[in-house]
């Protein structure tokens, strides 16, 4: 989706690339992140966030 109403709204003012999702799913296969359990991790670059 390219339209600039919709990025106006997002705070990264860009979309996520799917590189960034696989970082993300990388971290959390991880030892890493071991301590983690029992949340939802939600990448959607701040536009949930400012729908409110």
């Amino acid at each position: 989706m390219s339209d600039p109403l919709y990025l106006n709204e997002e705070t990264l003012q860009r979309f996520i690339n799917p590189r960034e999702i696989g970082d993300i799913v990388t971290f959390v296969c991880s030892d890493r992140a071991a301590v983690i359990n029992g949340s939802s991790l939600r990448a959607e670059g701040g536009l949930i966030g400012s729908a409110f």
